[in-house]
């Protein structure tokens, strides 16, 4: 009997749990100077004061710094951290970020969205291929994986991506996509 209502009770858990929660996960950052534990506690201080920062840790030898972003972080928090990081004499080699969100085609092309303040266009970089110089447009995206977007899309399905971030001023920021997957619920 205690079997049943166990089994009966997950049940219900599943068919009542909704989609994953969209939102900014967390930032991959590259920097180079970033040589000493009191550096990297300096750097600490600074970035878990902004809003939308939720933790913080760093690998001085590989030179990465992993910042935890609460949700509802828009990219505003990104471009904050991006100048916390020089103010603080380091250089930021590059970008990830990983987020989950709704997917739609734009006339600019495949757009993530991770929350209600946020738009990210997503491109692939291919073997042999230059990155986007903020010159022209990011490439199309493979026939593969479009189809699966668009079966994402078709299905209203969070998915979770992974991928180096660019902005640029006069257009949306871009992710060079690592990874696409459905986000786990």
């Amino acid at each position: 009997m205690t079997t049943r209502w166990l089994i009966a009770g997950v049940a219900v858990w599943l068919l009542m749990a909704g989609p994953a929660e969209a939102g900014m996960q967390r930032l991959v950052l590259r920097v180079d100077g970033l040589a000493c534990p009191f550096c990297a506690y300096g750097l600490e201080k600074k970035l878990l004061a902004l809003p939308g920062v939720t933790s913080y840790d760093a690998d001085l030898r590989e030179g990465k710094v992993f910042v935890g972003l609460n949700a509802s972080a828009s990219l505003p928090a990104f471009e904050r951290v991006r100048d916390m990081v020089k103010k603080a004499g380091f250089t930021l080699r590059s970008v990830s970020l990983t987020a989950t969100g709704t997917l739609s085609r734009t006339a600019e092309g495949w757009v993530l969205a991770p929350n209600d303040s946020s738009r990210l266009l997503l491109y692939e970089i291919r073997t042999g291929q230059e990155p986007d110089d903020g010159d022209r447009p990011p490439p199309a995206l493979s026939e593969a994986l479009t189809a699966r977007l668009t079966t994402w899309e078709r299905q209203r399905i969070v998915v979770e991506v992974t991928g180096t971030l660019h902005t640029h001023e006069d257009r949306l920021p871009a992710m060079a996509l690592e990874d696409i997957h459905p986000a786990k619920e």
